[in-house]
């Protein structure tokens, strides 16, 4: 069986027409390979995006969901348990949301911190991409740390890694004490 990831890159304000909410969902299997199931890129406000969680939370059942924690603090927590609650009670049913908060205020620059989560599944090729997937795929192809990439939905991908188990996320932690390191590991490598 597969245990299924989401990972959301939230946007920094909750209006239509800000940044793009990236929304990841993976699954894995048994011997750690990880597959891009969808891969979602939208401008729409949080409760939007809160609504889409809930639907494909309800059809993956999603072993954990990674989250951005600053944007998921400003606000979005309060509409996702509105949300919630309304939902299990409008369709008599639980809805079984277990939010893994990343942090992402580090030292460690973000395209660093970005391709230290998911260049060795890359390199490796345990993680493996549905060609459905375009954008997602496009940004990975296009994205260089410059800042005025479009980032969302590697983002999204890099919190499943630092979410999943048995990986990197106790990595990416002792990493946080090293300031400046760079373990020159890219999206194309």
């Amino acid at each position: 069986g597969y245990q299924f990831y989401f990972g959301i890159d939230p946007t920094a304000k909750a209006k239509s027409t800000s940044d793009s909410n990236g929304f990841v969902i993976v699954a894995k299997n048994k011997i750690n390979q990880i597959f891009v199931v969808e891969a979602i890129d939208f401008r729409k406000p949080h409760e939007d995006l809160v609504d889409l969680l809930l639907e494909k939370t309800m059809q993956y059942l999603p072993y954990k969901i990674a989250i951005e924690l600053g944007n998921f603090e400003q606000g979005l927590s309060y509409i996702l348990a509105d949300k919630k609650s309304q939902y299990e009670l409008a369709n008599n049913c639980k809805v079984p949301i277990r939010i893994d908060p990343i942090s992402t205020g580090t030292m460690i620059k973000k395209a660093t911190r970005m391709a230290n989560a998911i260049g060795p599944w890359v390199r490796t090729g345990k993680l493996m991409i549905k060609s459905t997937c375009r954008a997602l795929i496009e940004q990975m192809d296009t994205y260089a740390g410059k800042g005025d990439e479009r980032d969302d939905l590697i983002d999204a991908l890099s919190m499943v890694f630092l979410s999943i188990n048995n990986y990197s996320y106790s990595y990416q932690r002792r990493m946080d004490n090293l300031p400046g390191t760079i373990m020159g590991r890219t999206f194309h490598d």
